[in-house]
Order: C-alpha cells, then structure tokens, then sequence
C-alpha cells in the first residue's frame, strides 16, 4: 500500500536568497534527514502490494524544506510525519520525514555555487588506492584466448588476428565498444523512443557533458540517461527501454543527484577511468542513485523488484560535500541482475574529519541484501579505524535495526585497524556471523560484542581465523546447539575448489575468477554479430546466421559482440568451444517455435560445446530467454570442460521466461488464479543444465521464471510455468552470487555432482502452487532423478511445492549462504503468519562432504529433509524474520540421506555413447534403480523360485523397489518409444521389464498378505506331473495367480511348458481367462516393400500353372517363381495357380524353351537351331548349377519347365568409348636394368 501523506505546496522565500544561503540551509536540512534515512531506513516489505497500489502514480516527494530552522522546528516536522509513522512528539530522527525532491531553484543555486568554485579536493587517496591494489592484488588473467585454427574467410575477413604478422598484441588505445558502429536497438520499443530502432547506447557528452570539472554535468548526465521516454516515475519496470550510458574520460562535476532508471548501465572508459566529483554544494543523498523515494516508504521502483543495473569503471569522489549531511556515493537499493565492478570511492578521512559521514554504499534494503543472507569473499580492509560494523541483529527480539540474517566473510584481510569487525551477540535474534579463513593483522581487536562491550576474539600483530562464528548450529548427530562465538567445524577446502594464491599467512583462497573485460582488444579482434547480417529484430530466425557467425569466429579466435537486441532463434543455437561472448545491457536470445514446443522431447535452445567437449568458453552480459509456448525449451546445455583453471565460465547473465514484451507471456495471456492451467503458458521443460563432463564458473547469474509482467506498470502477478531450474551433474563448478526462482519441480538440483561450490544462492517457489500440485502441469522422468512428489499424500497442498534445493548422489558440496523462501501458497500469504507456506524445502539423498552454511529459510515448515533422517525444523531455529542456521553438519562427515540400497544402473551413458537415442531415452535408462542389487539378477529369462529366507525376500521386495522399477519403466516406455537397443531389436524396456517382472513374481504374497507365494508353493506336495497335484494345491490362488502374472507380461519366462500347465489349471478348476504367450518385447521387422522390377504385373484365373504363364509372357517359369515367392508355394509343372492372385511379371527373355524329360544342359546347348553355346543353359538360368544335375529335379519340385535361353531383358550392346593410349597389358620391364 502507498503511505498516505500530507501535501506540502512548494517551498516560497519571502525574501530573496542568495544560492550560498539557500544551500548553507539546505545542507542543515539534509543533516537531519538523510540521518534520519541511513538510521531509520525502510525495511522490505514481504507482503505483495494489491495491483492498483503497484500502479498508483509515484510523483515526486515533497520538496525540501530548507528554510532557516526548518530541519529541527517541531511543526515543520510534524506535517510529515504520516509517511515517517513515527510519535509526533517525539522529536528525533525516527520523527523526521525522510523524503524530499529538490526543487529547481535549490538545484539551481547547488549548480550556481558549484560552477563558481568548482572543487579541487586535496588528499592522497588516488595514490592510497593504488598501493592497496598493488600491495594486495592477486595475480588474474582476463581472458583465455584459443589458439586460432583458420584464418578470418568470406564475410569475417574483415575481422583480422590480432598479433598476425609477428608482433605482440598491443593495448587498444581506446575501448572497442566506443569506436565500434552503434548497432543495438530495442526492437519492442514505441516508435517515439528515438525513432523505430534506440539508440541503446548514449555518450554523456552528445548530451552537453563537459567533463572537465568545471561546468556542472548533472542536468546533462540525466538527460542521457532519461532520454526517449524512458522508465522512470510512474513506470514501475520495463524491459524495452535499455540503455548503456557511456562516460568518457574526464571529470564530472555533479551538485545533485544522478539518476540510474531501470534497466540501465553505466559504463566508463576503462583505459581513462572517469570521475563523479561531487561539489561542496552537493545537495542529495546518493550522487548516484538507483531508486528516489516520492515518500517515506515509496519510491519510483519497488525495491525488490529493481533489476538490471550495472555500474563500472568509475571513480567518486565525494571528499568536497558536506561530512555532516550523509552524503553516499551510490545509493544501491536494487534486487536481482545487478553488479558494481571497479569502483573507487574517496571520502575525508575520519582522522581529519571526526566525525564525518560521509558514506561510499548505502543500501537499506532491497532483496539482495537486507533480510537475506550475506557472503562476503575476498575483502581487503587496510587502515580504517573500524573494518566492519554489524548491528542491529536478526529482526525481531533484542534487534535495533535493519535487520541481517547471516552473514560469512570469507578468503578476508583485515590489516592495521584498531577494530576488526564489531557486532551484537544478542540473547536471541542474534545476526549469525562466520568467518572462514580470516586474517587480522595489525588489529587491536579482532571482533568485539558491541552490546555486552565484551572481546570476543582478541587482536595483535596476527591472528588468523580458519573457522569461527555464532549462531544455531545442526552437527553430525542432528542436535542444534547454540554456538556462542567459538570455533566452527570447516570443510576440508578440496585443492579442487582453491585458487591457487592467497594472501600471506593464510589458506589459499576458494577459487574466483572476474568476468574478461576485454578492454585491450582491438576492433579488429571483435566479431559484430548484427554487422553479419544477425537482425536482432525480435521476429527475424537469426539461427543460421548466428551459427556460422559463431563457428567461425571460436575457429579464428574472435570475441562475438551481440549489441542489444532480441535475437529469435528457432532452433538450436551452437556455441561450440573456443567461443568468447559478450552482451550490450543484456542482449536476448530468446528460443521461439514448434522445435521447442514438445514438453516429452525437450529441445536445447542454447547449446554450449558438446558432450566431452574440452577448453575455453567466455559468456557475459546476456539474456537467455523465450516466447510462446515453448514447453520442451532446455534455455542453455553446458557441456565444456574447462582445459585450465576456471576456463569455461558465464558471468552477469540471466535467465529469463515470461513477463516481457514478446515473450507471449504477460498479463493478458497468463493471468492468475484463473483456476485451469493454460498450457500456453508452459514456456520451458528447464533453465540450466551442467551435465555431467561439465565444469562452470558462474558469476552473478539470476535465473527467473516471471511471477508478475515487467512491461505494466501495476507489475500484475502472473502464471508462467518452467518444470526444472538448475541442473547441476559437473564434477566441478563454482556458483557465486546465483539464485534460481519460480520453477515447478525444483530451483536447484545437485545429480551425481561433486565438487560444487555455491557461494550465495537465493530461491522462491511459484506463487501459484499449489494450483496445481508438483509435479504438474508437467511430466517428470525425462531428466536424472527428477522428483515425482508421490510421497505427499497426507497434505499435498503443503508437500507438492517446489523443491528449493535437492543434493542427490553428489559430494563435497560447499554451500556458503543460502536464502530459500516460500511467500505464497496460492497467491494468499496468509501462511506467512503461521510459518507454513510449505512443508520442505532441501531434500538430501545419498551424499556425503556436505558443508552447509548459513542457511536461511521462510515459511518452510523443515528447513532441511534427509531423506530418511529426522528432519530440522524451522520453529526450532528461528533467528529474527527468518529462520537460520549458522552451520548445518550432519552430512559433513558421513553419508545422509542414505537409501535402503545404494541402487544399480541397467545402463551407463558411455555405454550408450554410440546408439542413436534421445537423450531423453538415454537419462530414463541410465536412471538409478533402487533396490537390493540382487534384483540385478532377475535382467535374466527364469523361473522366479523361493529364496528360503523370508528375511532375504523382504529386502528385496522392498515397496521403495517396486516404485523405482515402475519408474524406471514407465519413463523408458514414453520416452524411448520407436528405438530399440540391440540388433536383435529388443524394446528398451526388455531388461527393466525382466527385472520388474522377477520382482512381481518374487513379492507376491498369499490373499491374507501374510506368506510369500513362492515359499507357500515351495511346500506344496511333491508329485511327478501336474495331474497328480491335490486340487487344493492346484486350485490356490498362489499357484493359479503365479502362472496369471506370467501370463500377463511379455517380460516372464512363460511358454509353451507354462501355457499348457495354465491351460490344465483353467480347465481343471473351472477358471477362465487368457493362455496365450504374449509377443515378445521385441520390434517387429516393418513389411518388405514389394517390387516388381517389371513394373508389370498379372492377374490369374485359376486355371493355369507357371509353365503356361510364363509361356505365353516370355518368360521363365522359375523366374516367375522367385519374384513371387510369398504368393507361390511352388511352380511345379502340374501345381494350378489361384486364382486372382496379383503376380509380378520377371524380366522377358527372347527365347524361351520348355524343358523336356530327357533333357540335360548339353544337348540342348547341342541342338543347333538353339544358337546355344557351351554352359548357355546355366548362364541365363541361375538356379541351374554348374555340372547342371539339378535341372530336371528342381524343375519337377518347385521351379516348372520354362527356361530363359537368352539374357533377361535383352543383350547389353553397350562398348566403352577408346581412351587413347589405354592398354590392359602392362608393359613389359626388363628386371635387369631396375637400379
């Protein structure tokens, strides 16, 4: 809801002002209220807003209120205070009203002032940051370059190898994107926004940017970036108006703040970095700012819903504004698909200033950082007076501020600072702090409990923490405990997962690679995929293209530069290895047609390498996404293994299906609550999927299915449905900073994966569950261990959710913060209140070397769920808002989650490698069957006996079996329907069908479910013959249902021997029903095509044998015979052929002869008027053998008297032409002369 507030007419002056006296108020106005926003900031608010309160116009604050006095007059303040909630007697900072707009004559005199002396702040803080880079900087390599493999031919000639002609590559002088043609455009942007096609990129100084730190840049930065129309107040979100706001090199003087809308980047010259220099008569609170609060608590974007924003390259130095205002370089309140990168920010120092507060980020909410959980790696804290200040606590009880579930800092250097990091060790509600393989060095104290003013570690000249925190802790034996600052058990940091430096003294630090920047390449080294002929038109098929594009530059080592666009692809899209990619504000490939439509044959949309596949892959700033119904579209397959360390990596990339123009999947085609689901809206069988020869490393990568439409400005709730999101089977990968939301069947799932490092993962479950319940609207089985929901039968509503997280079958899993979150059940967040959006969240199965921390969930009723294994609960672990748990153990150091059996495969994927399967129908084969591994044995043909140990039996009729066997073949069944395995063209489903069949056959029991039908026949009495047997023993239903299931299955041993002992049991205890011998589970031949060579065929009429046929036709009776082999049994000279039978009429032949009783080959080659010569009679007439003693026999038996006596259709007349000097005898050689 929008907080109701008081209007307030614009600001008049009685008397005319100076600017210097406008500001000199205006600055104490600021003191007040900017302090009160940094220390009353507005928290999140989880509760949804209704449509028509997203849509409500958000004009601009109040404006400040700068006249004299008026920052601490108690009217002045009072008439604000319905936004701030606060007593109105109460005259503090929790009172003030911490909204404003500028008004335009403050602006003005804030330019005037800062035009007329401009600022020249002194200080040697450009040369401090430069020795901390140096002093610390670990050694990195930006890019991989293959080696090329061709040279640049056809349309990519023109992009040359760098270094080709012997030189070294050298620097570009400037950064290639500026040079290049501006090609990126927004093709579902309105006509009005700079015509037809944007202008997405934009250079302040086209703008009237000066830069030179002089003339005040502010009013012409924001027309950069506001340029065209594009989304800021009363817009809400959009995805059609991107921009990237390019800032050459220079100094930009700013006296208020810059404005970054939705969906923008700002990018400075990364070989003259630019500087944002704020003036002395800055009035603001960011210089730059993401969001502008209109009110208290509403601002032009909702905070959690702030995506796409980017800021790099830049320097801001705001050392001139005023130390008492509050004033923050970037105010960063912002939610998914955001980064800031190589950034420094100059502040007084505190030694000068005491008492400055000047501040380089403020963020005070948003939903990637407050309420959630925080992981911090790889921080340098050099000469401060306080390295880190966490107050406030966890939310609720005993917290005094905005609150901070987790937090884990990691890989950190702390280092000539009196204080190290200073918390609150609340009773309860406490923030849950680990610090992994932290060094202080220099440092007075180490950490201290603010609140109790107690040490908590003690500082010195070094000290180096490998594990230590507070916080709820779940060890191996389930027991949570309470950690009250101790040392906290650590994994064993595999050397897989490590980079391989650190900083001195200390572990080396878990492995991390920044995205290439490329700023170095020349032109010439970049591919423009639009500059091909790629359109980008969000309708054009750009497949084709796109792959040539793609194959040719990974061959010529060539970087593919997609300026923005939407690049329709319509089938699969190639990005074979040695590809280097980078993006413009998140270009789009977004996957469209029938080819993705098929939910039971999924099709990979982006397809990165192929299976085995080693070396390089370089993906960034792109967008993976899709329109229609494209229910069977995998986005993106990784498949690459990385050929060095971290070789194979995507970075600030994201997933993204529904909820944007052209996608199809908005407001007015996937509404909620509708009660049906609308199988348009079906869009995508999974995200992303690292299969199993894979490595990755991924950074910042947001996968999302859209729970609202992005292009209304109500950002209406909407249903888009995705089965899987992330599928993870590499033995080595590293996510940091992911999250994964909205899918069906599960946000993450480690399958067989090893070696998995998840620094920071966030999840959300679908809003619309249960409606349907999980699994549906979608098929499971067509991908490794996809979870079928077949447990939850009690209460389905709160169990047939989302899976957050499942580990199955994987080890040494590392994850370092985790925020797993269910808000909805139904789109009603009633739940919130008791807790209970949905049963479970992370399941486990089978794994080991799992190091859990900081795991933080809402509204899960079990936080974790080993499978088999006493859940922990979330009311057990409460911290503040959520629930969190500091480090959860039980699967550290031994298998959790283990199964009644480990479980076999029928089949394995390199046994499979060269059959020509979907992949579909090699995942259901190669499927863990999970049963006692003697059932392996029943893959066998037999009769399925006792075992003579009930014990024995139970195991392997385990009810956990039979679901697995169903599985097993059901999925087989559906997916590999059409393909057989084996020459002999076996089913695919023959082995599991054995094996199913045993266990049918072993497990069945008597009618009272008591004994096991084996071991009651077992004691039946011995007899010789069936016909002996007692009619009670005959009759019983063991020994009359043990044969029946035989009967029933292709898949049984049952034959002839048991179809005659059936068929004696039917007729002997009055039992009717089926004998018969099912066929085999084999696929029958398809039917010979018929040809007749001829083309001609005959029709008989029953009255004629071969002989007279072929006679009258000119040809021969045996002939005749052979072309018709299915329709004659014989073409003996008295066997009458039926009639109106279609024969097929064999080549003619010019003589014909009618075999004689005396006849031998030689004389009828004898008899002159035949013009026969020697062995003529067993030329034209195949069937005769050589020494010609068959002819008269084969006649009489099957092949009539009609012969051929001159070649089947006529002689060939045909002579090849001469060939000048052509010989077939060699020339002769005399050995002799050879030397």
């Amino acid at each position: 809801m929008v907080a109701t507030t008081t209007f307030i007419p614009p600001i008049s002056m009685s008397d005319p002002q100076s600017p210097s006296d406008m500001i000199k108020q205006a600055l104490a106005a600021l003191a007040v209220v900017n302090k009160a926003r940094v220390e009353n900031p507005k928290f999140n608010r989880h509760e949804f807003q209704d449509d028509d309160a997203a849509a409500a116009a958000r004009d601009s604050a109040p404006p400040l209120d700068y006249r004299a006095g008026a920052a601490i007059n108690a009217t002045s303040l009072a008439r604000r205070q319905a936004d701030a909630g606060a007593d109105p007697a109460t005259n503090s900072s929790a009172a003030v009203a911490r909204s404003y707009s500028i008004p335009p004559e403050l602006a003005e005199a804030a330019r005037v002032l800062a035009e007329a002396a401009p600022p020249k702040p002194s200080g040697n803080h450009s040369d401090v940051a430069r020795a901390i880079r140096e002093k610390y900087a670990l050694p990195t390599n930006d890019t991989n370059a293959p080696e090329p493999l061709r040279r640049p031919e056809g349309l990519l000639g023109e992009f040359g190898v760098a270094g080709e002609g012997g030189g070294e590559k050298r620097a570009a002088a400037t950064y290639w994107m500026a040079e290049m043609e501006k090609l990126g455009g927004s093709p579902f942007a309105p006509d009005g926004y700079k015509g037809v096609w944007t202008q997405v990129w934009r250079n302040v100084k086209d703008y009237g940017a000066k830069g030179d730190g002089v003339t005040d840049d502010t009013a012409a930065i924001n027309r950069a970036i506001a340029d065209g129309g594009r989304c800021g107040a009363n817009c809400g979100s959009s995805t059609i108006y991107p921009a990237v706001v390019w800032f050459p090199g220079g100094t930009y003087l700013v006296s208020s703040s810059i404005i970054q809308y939705y969906n923008t980047q700002f990018l400075g010259d990364p070989h003259d970095v630019p500087t944002i220099l704020a003036a002395s008569s800055f009035v603001g609170l960011g210089v730059i700012t993401s969001d502008v609060y209109v009110a208290d608590n509403e601002e032009w974007y909702l905070n959690t819903n702030n995506f796409l924003r980017s800021i790099k390259n830049f320097k801001i130095d705001i050392r001139p504004t005023d130390p008492g205002a509050y004033v923050c370089a970037i105010h960063w309140q912002v939610a998914q698909g955001t980064s800031l990168e190589n950034i420094e920010f100059y502040m007084l120092y505190n030694s000068d200033v005491p008492g400055n507060t000047q501040q380089g980020i403020y963020m005070e909410n948003g939903s990637v950082h407050w309420d959630w959980a925080w992981t911090m790696q790889d921080y340098i804290i050099e000469s401060c007076v306080n390295g880190m200040i966490i107050v406030g606590g966890a939310g609720g009880a005993g917290s005094t501020g905005q609150s901070v579930g987790s937090l884990i800092l990691t890989d950190t250097l702390i280092a000539n600072t009196p204080n190290g990091i200073i918390t609150s060790l609340y009773a309860e509600n406490s923030t849950s702090l680990l610090l992994q393989n932290v060094g202080f060095f220099n440092v007075e104290t180490a950490v201290k409990d603010d609140f109790q003013n107690k040490v908590l570690v003690p500082g010195g000249k070094e000290q180096i923490l490998e594990s230590w925190g507070f916080g709820l802790m779940n060890n191996a034996t389930g027991q949570g405990v309470f950690a009250n600052g101790q040392d906290i058990p650590a994994m064993n940091r595999t050397s897989a997962l490590l980079s391989p430096t650190g900083y001195d003294k200390m572990k080396p630090n878990l492995f991390t690679r920044r995205r290439p920047k490329y700023y170095d390449e020349p032109t010439s080294r970049i591919i423009d995929v639009k500059a091909l002929g790629a359109r980008g038109d969000g309708k054009t098929d750009d497949t084709a293209v796109l792959n040539s594009i793609l194959s040719g530059a990974a061959n010529t080592s060539s970087i593919v530069y997609f300026p923005f666009g939407v690049y329709i692809i319509k089938d699969t899209l190639k990005v074979p290895v040695g590809s280097r990619i980078i993006g413009q504000a998140w270009s789009q490939i977004m996957a469209s047609g029938p080819n993705f439509e098929d939910e039971l044959h999924p099709r990979v949309a982006v397809k990165v390498g192929n299976d085995g596949d080693v070396g390089i892959i370089e993906i960034q700033d792109m967008m993976f996404t899709v329109s229609g119904a494209t229910a069977g579209a995998v986005l993106v397959e990784w498949n690459v293994h990385e050929s060095s360390q971290g070789s194979v990596g995507l970075w600030d990339s994201h997933f993204r299906v529904g909820g944007a123009i052209g996608s199809g999947l908005q407001r007015e085609q996937c509404p909620k609550l509708t009660g049906k689901v609308n199988t348009g809206c079906k869009a995508a069988s999974m995200l992303l999927h690292m299969t199993p020869k894979s490595t990755g490393y991924l950074e910042n990568v947001w996968v999302w299915v859209a729970d609202h439409d992005l292009d209304v400005v109500s950002q209406d709730q909407i249903d888009v449905y995705s089965a899987r999101g992330v599928l993870i089977e590499s033995q080595l990968a590293w996510l940091w900073g992911t999250a994964s939301e909205h899918n069906v069947f599960y946000q993450y799932q480690l399958s067989g994966a090893k070696n998995i490092l998840m620094g920071m993962i966030q999840t959300e479950s679908p809003y619309f569950q249960p409606t349907p319940n999980a699994p549906q609207p979608f098929r499971t089985g067509l991908f490794p261990n996809d979870p079928t929901f077949a447990d939850c039968t009690e209460d389905p509503a709160m169990c047939a959710v989302s899976w957050a997280v499942r580990i199955i079958d994987s080890s040494t899993v590392y994850i370092l913060g985790s925020g797993l979150y269910s808000w909805f059940s139904d789109y009603s967040q009633d739940c919130l209140k008791t807790e209970d959006c949905q049963a479970r969240g992370f399941e486990i199965e089978e794994s080991f070397d799992l190091w859990i921390y900081n795991l933080c969930t809402k509204a899960m009723v079990e936080m974790v769920s080993p499978l088999g294994a006493v859940p922990t609960y979330a009311r057990d672990n409460v911290n503040g808002f959520l629930s969190s748990i500091l480090a959860w153990l039980q699967g550290a150091d031994k298998v959790i989650g283990e199964r009644d059996f480990p479980g076999f495969q029928l089949y394995t994927l390199n046994g499979l490698a060269e059959k020509k399967l979907p992949d579909t129908c090699k995942t259901a084969l190669t499927q863990l069957v999970k049963c006692d591994g003697f059932v392996s044995s029943f893959r066998e043909p037999k009769y399925h006996g006792t075992l003579n140990n009930v014990t024995f039996t139970d195991s392997i009729c385990d009810a956990g079996c039979g679901e697995s066997l169903k599985g097993w073949f059901d999925n087989v069944q559906s997916t590999c329907a059409g393909y057989n395995l084996t020459n002999s063209n076996a089913l695919p489903t023959l082995l599991g069908g054995r094996l199913w069949a045993g266990y049918n056959e072993t497990c069945l029991k008597d009618e009272a479910g008591e004994q096991y039908c084996n071991d009651v026949i077992d004691g039946f009495t011995l007899v010789e013959t069936i016909q002996d047997m007692p009619r009670s023993e005959l009759c019983s239903y063991c020994n009359v249902e043990r044969l029946s299931m035989m009967q029933r299955t292709p898949y049984s041993i049952y034959d002839d021997y048991y179809k005659s002992d059936l068929e004696y049991i039917h007729s002997t205890c009055g039992i009717t029903g089926d004998t018969s011998i099912p066929p085999p589970p084999i696929i029958p031949d398809p039917e010979p095509e018929t040809i007749c060579v001829s083309d001609l065929t005959y029709t008989t009429s029953g009255t004629e044998t071969c002989d007279t046929i072929a006679l009258a036709r000119s040809v021969s009776s045996a002939a005749l015979f052979m072309a018709n082999d299915q329709l004659l049994s014989s073409c003996a000279p008295t066997a009458l052929v039926p009639a109106d039978t279609v024969l097929c009429l064999p080549l003619t032949c010019a003589t014909t002869y009618t075999l004689q009783a005396a006849d031998t080959c030689l004389s009828i080659e004898s008899n002159a008027t035949l013009g026969l010569a020697y062995g003529d009679v067993a030329r034209f007439n195949p069937w005769v053998s050589f020494a010609c003693e068959n002819i008269q026999v084969a006649a009489a038996g099957a092949y009539g008297r009609t012969l051929c006596l001159a070649p089947q259709n006529g002689a060939s007349n045909y002579s090849s032409p001469a060939v000048p000097g052509d010989s077939t005898v060699p020339g002769g050689v005399d050995g002799m002369k050879l030397e």
